[in-house]
């Protein structure tokens, strides 16, 4: 009898399948009464609740909050708020930044045929409150260990083999999906009312210029 510890997720998707042999052992990230029971450990943010939960909101992975809890045990008195605010803009960059890179990953079949489909993915994985079984992506997507070096990489969501399911890895991937997604579907509205809006064109002397991408902003914080 052996037991493997494996550190990431997605690598048992590695493993060849052997039901009959093998025990899976699912250990996540901190719930949200977990993630506040380590800060009251650490002693930080005693009665700060809106810095809490503006943490919460964004990671409850153990080892991102024993690094943000060291930061704060170690910082001067009254510097809480700065040290939350850059801590959670840096996750949201973060996430933003593996999702733009998940869709990139998206191949150039339509959706009748079984794919990489990530958009598609991330849309369904929204609307069913942040995870989706397996068997309702089937239709589009490629098995979940055919997939995995896609998703793996970029780390926006995973594959849960206890329960065969989809999910965002963190709350600020699942929020920068559901931004950058909204965007995406407002940029065809937009190129239409420009279109729309825009005078006649003269005639150009040289090859037409087209835009095949429209890079997105991130809005300023509040």
């Amino acid at each position: 009898r052996a037991i493997l510890v494996l550190s990431d997720g997605n690598a048992v998707l590695g493993l060849d399948p052997d039901p009959d042999r093998r025990n899976y052992l699912w250990m996540g990230d901190f719930s949200e009464a977990e993630a506040r029971v380590r800060m009251n450990t650490a002693k930080v943010l005693v009665g700060e609740d809106e810095l809490r939960e503006a943490v919460l909101g964004v990671t409850t992975r153990p080892a991102a909050l024993s690094k943000l809890c060291a930061a704060l045990s170690a910082a001067p008195p009254n510097s809480s708020e700065l040290i939350v605010r850059a801590f959670v803009e840096a996750k949201r960059a973060e996430a933003e930044g593996r999702v733009i890179n998940l869709l990139a990953c998206d191949d150039s079949k339509t959706n009748e045929e079984r794919g990489l489909h990530f958009r598609h993915l991330l849309e369904d994985m929204l609307k069913n409150g942040g995870s989706l079984p397996a068997k309702k992506a089937a239709a589009y997507m490629i098995p979940a260990d055919g997939a995995a070096p896609s998703f793996k990489k970029y780390d926006a969501i995973m594959f849960d083999l206890t329960t065969r399911e989809y999910r965002f890895n963190t709350p600020a991937d699942m929020h920068a999906a559901a931004q950058l997604l909204a965007k995406l579907e407002r940029i065809p509205e937009r190129i239409a009312h420009k279109r729309a809006s825009s005078p006649p064109a003269m005639p150009a002397s040289g090859p037409a210029l087209s835009v095949s991408y429209l890079p997105y902003k991130q809005a300023a914080s509040p």
